[in-house]
């Protein structure tokens, strides 16, 4: 089975052949060496480790049960990450499957890229939003530390939870709705004279397809997701800036120098999840660079969009794709640094687990 990408508009011109704007600057080969070494092989380990660490995310802290709303949010983070790393770990091996029995009639790498794909790309926005929140509710901790449990109540990180998983939902159906895949033939002879016929999977950009994704990508990818880098740099560096006020503070407390103490004094509890939520913070920003980058040669170049230079898309696709997945894998690496609760908890169910086994 191949995929092919049709552009209806252009009368069945290949996306990535010449065309008014010029030939694709990367080459089916380095496509082809970029699809195998990146997409399947680096991904899926990313993918795989990040199942791991997720799922181990979720059982502790489960084991720590919910105090507060911060914790909620973590938690809901956590199964989000999780369903991420799961469905990429998934079109992973739908790739290596199609890979391997690319002589036979088979669409898994299709199913991996507009059936899995879609249910992917929102989880991993929805991740994205949730880090805000929970970037925003540790600032209002700092900034107004009397009136942050009255804002950020236990429900109230729920139903927020809840609006983002449905507004993402409502942004994915359309491309299940409007997408077009098509089987078609090709009849080749091979080495021995004899005529073959091999199928094709054919997804077809469409009109309603363009305009649907330029919409999607216009709102729900760029200006939404832009607005949740922004507010995550804001609360960085609100974070940032307390965590150093704070330290000064703790300085001046132990000099006894009590007409230079600062505004921010933290305690070390408050601190900890300062720290936990600042590391969940920086780590998405720094993920999110390569799909900044993307945004920007789509709109640079003009016919990416519509399907043109398919290779250069799929090359700024598969790196922008690994970040955004080993985003989604390195909060057990937070947690287990910044967090002891964390680690003791994790220690104490691996010691259950090991006394179990003997």
């Amino acid at each position: 089975m191949d995929v092919l990408l049709i552009n209806s508009t252009s009368d069945q011109e290949e996306a990535n052949g010449p065309s008014e704007y010029g030939a694709d600057p990367i080459s089916d080969d380095v496509i082809s060496l970029v699809y195998l070494a990146l997409s399947i092989s680096a991904h899926g380990f990313v993918s795989l480790i990040g199942f791991v660490m997720n799922l181990c995310n979720i059982v502790v802290l489960a084991k720590l049960g919910f105090p507060n709303a911060n914790s909620i949010g973590v938690f809901a983070l956590s199964i989000t990450d999780f369903l991420v790393t799961v469905l990429q770990l998934a079109m992973c091996i739908c790739y290596f499957l199609d890979e391997m029995s690319s002589v036979e009639e088979t669409s898994l790498r299709v199913i991996g890229n507009f059936e899995l794909g879609w249910i992917r790309y929102a989880c991993f926005f929805i991740s994205g939003w949730i880090t805000a929140l929970l970037s925003l509710e540790r600032c209002c901790c700092v900034v107004m530390p009397f009136t942050v449990k009255i804002l950020f109540t236990k429900s109230r990180i729920k139903v927020a939870v809840v609006i983002f998983y449905a507004s993402y939902t409502v942004f994915i159906l359309p491309f299940y709705i409007v997408q077009k895949l098509n089987w078609q033939t090709f009849r080749y002879v091979d080495t021995q004279n004899v005529t073959q016929v091999r199928y094709f999977l054919v997804f077809e950009y469409t009109e309603e397809f363009i305009l649907l994704q330029t919409f999607i990508i216009s709102i729900g990818v760029v200006a939404l997701f832009f607005l949740c880098q922004i507010i995550l740099v804001i609360c960085t560096v609100v974070m940032i800036y307390a965590l150093r006020e704070s330290s000064k503070s703790r300085y001046s407390i132990l000099r006894h120098d009590v007409s230079k103490t600062p505004t921010f004094s933290l305690s070390a509890k408050e601190r900890r999840l300062i720290l936990v939520t600042l590391g969940l913070a920086v780590i998405s920003t720094a993920c999110n660079l390569p799909r900044f980058a993307d945004h920007v040669m789509r709109y640079l170049m003009p016919g990416m969009a519509s399907g043109m230079y398919a290779n250069l898309s799929g090359l700024l696709w598969a790196v922008s794709d690994v970040s955004g997945t080993i985003n989604c894998s390195c909060s057990f690496c937070v947690y287990w640094t910044l967090n002891h609760n964390f680690r003791r908890c994790f220690f104490q169910m691996i010691s259950k687990f090991v006394n179990r086994t003997k």
